[in-house]
């Protein structure tokens, strides 16, 4: 009975208040990083989690803030500012784009009185989505040490949090889709892009989200700026298989397979549908987003025809409702990795987001890429440079090409085989997935965050940090240098020529 009593006391004392702040309504965001809070919350920390996808069962310790009446605004704002695909697009209207549809969002979101109660409580460990300032808002009250997250590699502001090195030829930033051994041209958009990114960041996102954050806590609240200084950690989605490799300074940590769970016994329709199949099943997913970008009728009328036209069973995640073929189920969802799973899967057509193509390489399936936006290009050409997928662009491919590729890598063994060997170096990890996350998470709830494992470049400044003041010093040296051989030459042509009018006089 004693000994009961001592565990239940130090479970209780072990147990920590932790905000989630998940402001970006895109299902992909909540399913790439909610199985982390809800992992807490069984651990026993109390959990409150700002979401717009609120669990359908009720999790003890575990209170979400519904923010879904926001999903609409939100897709509304990515096509208002985002309407054609990234390389369309200017640097600077991508940058723009990215600080403004998150921020109008947010702005709505602040109003909502049980959003402004949950940031004033207290808190162990505050988790924030990494994109713009104005996500920091939830450590506006407290002092509590901060977490950023990502379900990608992470945007430049957070990187910058906690002095992580972002090289622009070594990490150049994801929606470049710049992958392997970039072009003097790539390596000339990256640097462009970083300058551009810290310099609006720094003089005009950062303001702009001051002033909606006085609007709805007071004139007296710190800087986002300052709240920034609390970072303690960045928890992104990233792994060696499925990214290019990065330096990393401690206080960044890759974190993957997060939502990988024990598969479940597919839906009735669904296993019946593949288990009959006789030469292979092709599953065709264009994500959560998948209508928010300008992928128009034209484009999905190409990509019918190619489908109707394989010779294989097809699963098809999309919303019409028109009769299809006999071969071609269409639902407006599938439980993606359980489908994946299946021995008869022989190709995912994808869009090339990082949770789907962690699936694909977990389940050994080759890929034909068709990226839009966001990271998907840079996950792509990855993927194709590994030997598992083909690429396509869905916005110039005729049916003939999405034919031809689909049935290329159904048809040759190599993409198969180049899939199976990169999912075992994915699965050959010490620790992966959940547990991992939430190690991390503890760590800085233990230790009251961990600016230990910062880089010393946050308190060095920018000229130090670029060698800038070593640079003028060398070609300080080099300027006196050329002086100097420039008087010595000067001087012995001047002593040459009265030689030799000497010379000439004395004749």
């Amino acid at each position: 009975m004693k000994l009961c009593i001592i565990l239940f006391l130090v479970n209780f004392s072990a147990a920590a208040d932790i905000l989630a702040f998940m402001v970006i309504p895109g299902l992909s965001h909540h399913r790439g990083l909610s199985p982390i809070f809800e992992e807490l919350a069984v651990e026993g920390h109390n959990v409150t989690v700002v979401t717009a996808f609120p669990r359908e069962k009720p999790l003890k310790n575990f209170n979400e803030i519904d923010i879904s009446n926001f999903t609409t605004m939100h897709f509304d704002s990515i096509r208002k500012y985002f309407p054609k695909p990234f390389p369309e697009m200017y640097q600077i209207e991508i940058i723009l784009g990215l600080f403004h549809n998150i921020n109008d969002v947010l702005d709505k979101i602040l109003e909502v009185e049980s959003v402004r109660n949950a940031i004033r409580s207290k808190y162990d460990v505050i988790l924030v989505e990494n994109i713009t300032p104005l996500t920091y808002v939830a450590g506006i009250m407290n002092r509590a040490p901060i977490i950023i997250l990502s379900p990608a590699p992470g945007w430049l502001g957070g990187h910058d949090a906690l002095g992580n090195p972002t090289h622009p030829v070594l990490t150049p930033n994801f929606v470049l889709g710049i992958e392997g051994n970039p072009s003097f041209f790539d390596r000339l958009r990256s640097t462009t892009f970083n300058i551009l990114w810290r310099t609006l960041y720094t003089y005009y996102d950062l303001p702009r989200c001051d002033k909606i954050a006085r609007k709805h806590f007071g004139e007296n609240i710190p800087s986002l700026a300052e709240v920034q200084k609390n970072t303690s950690l960045a928890l992104f989605t990233h792994n060696f298989v499925a990214n290019s490799i990065k330096p990393t300074v401690p206080a960044v940590v890759d974190i993957n397979l997060i939502h990988i769970k024990a598969k479940k016994p597919l839906p009735n329709d669904i296993q019946e549908f593949m288990d009959k199949s006789k030469r292979g099943v092709v599953y065709f997913s264009l994500g959560t987003y998948e209508l928010t970008y300008n992928t128009t009728e034209h484009r999905m009328s190409i990509i019918r025809e190619a489908l109707m036209s394989l010779p294989y069973d097809v699963l098809w995640k999309y919303h019409i409702d028109e009769d299809m073929p006999c071969n071609i189920m269409v639902k407006r969802w599938f439980p993606q990795h359980d489908v994946l799973g299946h021995p008869k899967l022989k190709v995912f057509v994808t869009q090339g987001g990082a949770n789907s193509i962690e699936q694909a390489i977990y389940e050994t399936v080759p890929m034909v890429m068709l990226p839009v936006q966001g990271d998907q290009g840079q996950n792509a050409k990855k993927m194709v440079s590994m030997g598992m997928a083909e690429m396509l662009d869905i916005f110039t491919m005729t049916k003939k090409d999405l034919t031809k590729t689909i049935t290329q890598v159904a048809e040759s063994q190599k993409y198969k085989d180049s899939a199976i060997k990169q999912s075992k170096i994915l699965k050959d990890q010490p620790m992966k997935g959940v547990k991992k996350a939430v190690w991390w998470v503890e760590y800085v709830i233990r230790h009251k965050g961990a600016p230990h494992l910062r880089s010393g470049f946050l308190d060095m400044p920018f000229y130090q940090y670029y060698l800038l003041d070593v640079m003028g010093f060398f070609l300080l040296c080099f300027f006196l240098i050329m002086v100097v051989f420039y008087k010595m030459l000067t001087y012995v042509l001047s002593l040459k020529k009265i030689m030799c009018t000497k010379k000439i006089k004395s004749q």
